[in-house]
């Protein structure tokens, strides 16, 4: 049978009960307290992990951004065109009279020209080169030239070089005669610009009525800074 508690020893029993149940008794502002305080807490949580995503994401467009200047192809930058402006025209005029007088057809005579023991001149042309260059296409008849052999001179005066062509074939009708073609054998001549140039020349056997033919072309280094002269005359 258990020994029973004194009265004394009984009070001081439920005097030490009581003292340890306070330790685990929150007053009644305790509790909002602690609300309060956790509420705090998430509200800075979540502050503060909205300010580190915006930096996240401030860091992620830079980030962005560089990348993007980075992959970007640089700026393409212009050169300078190397090839010489083309000449006025008045300029290129003048070259063109110079290559006249330089082959003689500025004033042709060709009675004079029988006085000295040279052929008559039968076709003859000058002027500058533009786009490309004096593309032509001519013929002549000229029965009194009874060997059929007829003469090519052209020259170039100014810069870069002509491709003359000179060939004979009977005379056609229709839209052939307009655009002729050379045959593979007949005369094909590069000619050099320059300041002071020398004639360049070529012959056919044409005769009559077979008609010669001449097509004058330009390198691109010729058109704009050049001008030609040619004749076609009889040996």
């Amino acid at each position: 049978m258990p020994e029973e508690l004194t009265e004394e020893q009984t009070r001081a029993a439920f005097a030490l009960l009581r003292a340890e149940s306070l330790t685990h008794i929150r007053t009644p502002g305790t509790a909002e307290a602690l609300r309060t305080v956790r509420r705090r807490r998430r509200a800075g949580i979540a502050t503060a992990a909205a300010g580190v995503a915006l930096a996240l994401a401030g860091s992620a467009g830079v980030a962005s951004l560089v990348g993007g200047d980075r992959s970007a192809p640089p700026p393409v930058s212009s050169t300078p065109s190397t090839s010489p402006p083309p000449l006025s025209t008045a300029q290129l005029d003048a070259l063109a009279s110079e290559a006249g007088t330089a082959l003689g057809i500025n004033s042709i005579d060709n009675r004079k020209r029988r006085s000295e023991g040279k052929g008559p001149i039968l076709m003859s042309s000058s002027g500058p080169i533009l786009r490309g260059g004096p593309s032509n296409i001519s013929g002549t008849g000229y029965n009194e030239n009874k060997t059929g052999v007829y003469v090519l001179e052209i020259l170039c005066v100014g810069e870069g070089a002509l491709r003359a062509r000179f060939w004979g074939e009977p005379a056609m009708s229709g839209a052939r005669e307009s655009r002729p073609t050379p045959s593979p054998d007949s005369p094909d001549v590069r000619v050099p610009c320059g300041d002071h140039p020398t004639p360049v020349t070529a012959s056919v056997r044409a005769p009559w009525p077979a008609r010669v033919y001449v097509s004058v072309e330009a390198d691109p280094t010729a058109v704009g800074r050049a001008a030609y002269a040619r004749l076609v005359r009889v040996p």
